[in-house]
Parts: C-alpha cells; structure tokens; sequence
C-alpha cells in the first residue's frame, strides 16, 4: 500500500508591540504519514479549520500545554527567518524591486525546507510532488514561486501553525526542531 504523506506550512510572527516582538518570523512545516498526523490532530480537537490566534487563551495552552510531535512518521520543524528586514536590506543595497526580492527570498527558504523534508520522505521512495501540501495564503507564493501543487488547509496545517505559534510565542512544542535561517538567507540573497 502507498504512504500518503501530508505536509503542512504556515508561518506566524510577533504582533508589533509585543514585549518579544523582535521582527522574526517563524515559518514551521509538519510532515508525515497522513493518518499518524490525522491522529495527533484529533487529539488535540484540530479539525482543519482551526487557528491559534482566533482561539481563546484557555484552549490554546490545553493545546500546545500537552501537544508532541515526536517519535515515528513525523518531522516537525519551526525556522527563524526575518523575511521582511532581510527584503528591506536587500532592496537598500541593490535595484531590485520588491516583488524580485520577495521571490528570490521564497525560493532560498523553501530550498532550505525542501532538502530537510526530502531526507524525511526518502525511506517512503516519493519526491516533494508526491506530497499533499496544506498551506493558507501565508505561504502560497512561497509554494506557487517553487511550482509545489497545494491544498486549502486542512489537519496537517493546523499542526504546522501550532507550532509558528507556539515558537512565536516563546513556547515551543516538544519534538519540533529549531533552525535560525536569518542570517544564511540574508548572506545567500546578498551575494556571499
């Protein structure tokens, strides 16, 4: 029997007057075995259509409080990025506009977050293609700018912004790995 593999990206960020808002960015994919991460989800009552941000602080810490996302069939992953300071400082040391540096930024993130799902989905024999991706308009041009086929959100992306949440709010989720991509992306974008 083929394995259906979900993956869900979202990305969260630090409202503007918060005490840690600091101008990252949070990007975080959840990628596994559809029914392992159906599972998890319907534990946690994440029923595809839910945000962190519209829910009420109670539900929320109940479920970020116990969630965990270790263990077989599951790769979990929040990357710090700081995608508009790095655009913005771009844009100031070159003629490019916006739209080209915002491009070329999501072509180097989602190059970095591909070679780490391609080493999860390599033992399943399947290509990113293979995968159903679940992402809202967040991370759309990001998919649409590396021709990756996506889907409205569903469980898999609920994980994915629990997660951009829980790390944007300084309380990460067990068995999420961190990555700062900050600088690398910049370095990348400016030539070195």
């Amino acid at each position: 029997m083929a394995a259906y593999i979900d993956a869900g990206l979202d990305v969260s960020y630090m409202q503007p007057g918060h005490k840690s808002h600091a101008r990252f960015e949070y990007v975080a994919y959840v990628l596994g075995d559809r029914d392992r991460l159906n599972s998890i989800a319907n534990r946690y009552g994440l029923d595809g259509s839910v945000h962190m941000r519209r829910l009420g602080a109670g539900r929320r810490d109940r479920i970020l409080s116990g969630m965990d996302l270790s263990g077989a069939g599951v790769s979990a992953c929040c990357i710090k990025i700081t995608r508009m300071s790095t655009i913005n400082e771009v844009r100031v040391n070159t003629s490019y506009t916006h739209s080209r540096v915002a491009k070329s930024f999501d072509l180097f993130l989602f190059r970095e977050i591909a070679s780490r799902m391609e080493e999860f989905i390599r033992p399943y024999k399947l290509e990113l293609r293979d995968v159903e991706f679940q992402s809202d308009a967040d991370c759309d041009s990001m998919l649409d700018a590396n021709r990756i086929k996506h889907v409205r959100p569903k469980k898999a992306h609920n994980l994915a912004d629990a997660v951009a949440w829980a790390n944007s709010h300084g309380t990460p989720i067990t068995g999420v790995s961190e990555v700062d991509l900050a600088d690398k992306i910049l370095a990348k974008m400016m030539g070195g």
